[in-house]
């Protein structure tokens, strides 16, 4: 059974910064793939970096 859906009442291990200056790099270009492959997969994903460029 899963919990409710509900956030938690308390909020734990949340640390603040500053914000990057840019998204540029290998970084980037890596987290964005693994976002695309999480969440079109593979070859969805290529599909669609393909026709967006």
């Amino acid at each position: 059974m899963l919990p409710d859906a509900e956030p938690p009442r308390k909020l734990e291990q949340l640390e603040r910064s500053a914000p990057k200056d840019k998204a540029v790099g290998t970084k980037a270009v890596t987290n964005s793939l693994k976002h695309i492959n999480h969440q079109a997969g593979p070859t969805r994903g290529a599909q669609a970096l393909y026709w967006m460029n």
